[in-house]
């Protein structure tokens, strides 16, 4: 399925729109990947799911800082500072909301793939909030938005497509039809759409500050720059789901990589094993359930936003 872009049928796509429509290639290469075909159709192994959330919980917590970081810069228009506020508070939520990893140990560290990601954002957050470059804070957002957009986007496509063919979303794993509840529902479509509205604000401040002789190269050093940092966001979109795949976070730290070769492929087959096994002995008759039920984290996250929005 290609993603429509949020403002189709417009005759002037906005930037937000542009790069969304410019990284179709990716996203479908996203909602066909195995992992979250299966997690779609429930048959995703349960550690490999255990390991992705592990991994999203060091991420989310970088994500929202980046927001919050953003929001401070002195250049932030004051609609963007507000909207990235909220969106700091979203991604709070998603982590709060996330299950533990039901493993009875410490959590495994950040993986390479998650450190990539998140130095990568804390690099164009930096440059922004330093005020390096008059444009920075535009193209600071666009390495923000794709997160938001692309998990919007595979919820939806993956909940329709399973509905479509007649399935069950999530294939009645509690732990999966929550988590694509959550991406394919409204709250995150509008926090995604105001990510986009986020750039698209910023950007054209940027190029108007530019026009008026305030600094800033223009609109076409604004939108080579957000391009830029867009099109990488979404290489490590694709990484972070490759990595969860293969299984590398049951190892941690360097033995992380987009592909496990020989040994490491071996023992991360082995520690995964382990892991199933484990949670088999502890939940016998409901393996698929030791994560968290649909309704106790829709629940959280629901809770989370009501507290996040009562205190803006």
């Amino acid at each position: 399925m290609a993603p429509a872009p949020p403002n189709a049928g417009c005759a002037a796509p906005s930037l937000s729109a542009r790069l969304w429509r410019d990284a179709a290639p990716g996203a479908a290469a996203v909602v066909g990947h195995p992992f979250l075909v299966g997690l779609a159709a429930g048959t995703l192994p349960p550690a490999r799911f255990a390991l992705f959330t592990a991994q999203d919980t060091h991420f989310l917590a970088a994500y929202a800082a980046a927001y919050t970081d953003l929001a401070a810069a002195a250049g932030a228009p004051p609609g963007v500072r507000r909207r990235l506020t909220r969106l700091a508070a979203e991604a709070e939520a998603e982590r709060a909301a996330l299950p533990p990893l039901p493993l009875g140990e410490a959590p495994p560290p950040p993986s390479a793939a998650t450190m990539a990601y998140t130095d990568f954002l804390a690099a164009a957050v930096g440059s922004a909030v330093g005020g390096a470059d008059a444009d920075a804070g535009a193209a600071a957002v666009a390495a923000l938005v794709p997160c938001m957009r692309l998990y919007a986007h595979v919820g939806r496509a993956l909940v329709d497509g399973r509905r479509g063919g007649g399935g069950r979303p999530g294939g009645g794993v509690p732990a999966y039809e929550a988590w694509l509840g959550v991406y394919a529902g409204a709250a995150f479509a509008a926090a995604a759409a105001d990510a986009e509205a986020a750039l698209d604000e910023w950007a054209g401040a940027a190029t108007a500050a530019a026009a008026a002789g305030g600094g800033g190269g223009g609109v076409a050093a604004v939108e080579a720059a957000a391009e830029r940092l867009y099109r990488r966001a979404m290489e490590l979109e694709v990484a972070f789901f490759d990595e969860a795949w293969a299984g590398g976070g049951a190892l941690g730290g360097d033995a992380w990589g987009g592909t496990l070769g020989g040994g490491r492929r071996q023992h991360a087959d082995v520690v995964l094993a382990a892991v199933d096994e484990g949670s088999r002995r502890r939940f016998p008759s409901r393996a698929p359930r030791l994560f968290f039920s649909a309704s106790s984290f829709q629940r959280r996250m629901s809770l989370k936003r009501r507290k996040n929005h009562a205190l803006m």
